[in-house]
């Protein structure tokens, strides 16, 4: 098996990537009644479901090293080639990973061959991401990236014909840091353990990610940044793009 991602990425993940109860509540919700549930490009068991039959599917050793104990049992693949028989699991999910895949129609296939009653996928739309400041004043590449990279919600709604697509809200002091997790957080750009497992921050260049810190650094002592953006420390939640796309899988489904 080719290196994954995350084996250069993942370390120290779970430290800062801690699953929010607010957000992994939306997905159990989405999940319905479905007993058995596989979590595809899992990583460290973030959101995977209490009280459900839960296998888990991860292409990074990395990753799969951070899994605390107790937790569902793993085996290390990718979304692309699942170890499953067809309709093995009620329901099938996809938490911030569909951006990893190296494909895209041939992983959403995988989904909908062992899944008899839905699939749950979270993604990023990088258009509801334009208005966010991380990546408009400061670290413009990111954007670039998501918007390259990243599947946006109507897409999939597309390959998955029927499905429905609702907002989720990330909290202000969401424990989850991924970097839109950061909206009222600046500060916390500045701390390389929250930083280094990010894909977005390792995926723009160093030149990217210095002159943005600058510019944000000098936006905060001069007191900038609080003036057009101090506002936001006040908001519960803030909707930064992040969306959950589900669909019953008795509907009739694109095979696109």
């Amino acid at each position: 098996m080719s290196v994954a991602p995350y084996d250069r990425l993942g370390r120290g993940y779970s430290r800062v990537r801690r699953p929010d109860p607010r957000i992994a509540a939306q997905i159990d919700a989405a999940l319905g009644s479905a007993r058995t549930v596989l979590n595809v490009g899992a990583g460290t068991g973030s959101y995977e479901p209490e009280g459900r039959e839960v296998t888990a599917v991860e292409p990074s050793a990395e990753m799969i090293g951070q899994r605390p104990a107790g937790s569902a049992p793993v085996v290390q693949g990718s979304a692309e080639d699942l170890p499953f028989e067809d309709r093995s699991f009620d329901a099938s999910m996809a938490v911030l990973t569909v951006h990893h895949w190296a494909d895209l129609g041939a992983g959403l296939t995988e989904l909908r061959r062992v899944s008899r009653e839905r699939i749950v996928i979270v993604t990023f739309d990088p258009e509801a991401l334009k208005d966010l400041w991380i990546p408009r004043d400061y670290f413009p590449e990111m954007l670039a990236l998501k918007r390259r990279a990243v599947a946006t919600s109507d897409a999939l709604a597309e390959r998955l014909a029927g499905a429905t697509i609702e907002p989720i809200p990330v909290p202000r002091d969401c424990t989850d840091l991924f970097f839109a997790a950061l909206w009222a957080r600046p500060e916390r750009l500045f701390e390389e353990e929250v930083v280094k497992p990010m894909w977005v921050w390792q995926s723009i260049s160093e030149g990217a990610r210095r002159s943005g810190r600058e510019r944000l650094r000098a936006d905060l002592e001069s007191g900038a940044w609080e003036e057009r953006y101090g506002h936001l420390r006040a908001l519960p939640t803030l909707d930064v793009g992040l969306r959950l796309v589900s669909i019953p899988r008795g509907r009739r489904e694109s095979n696109n």
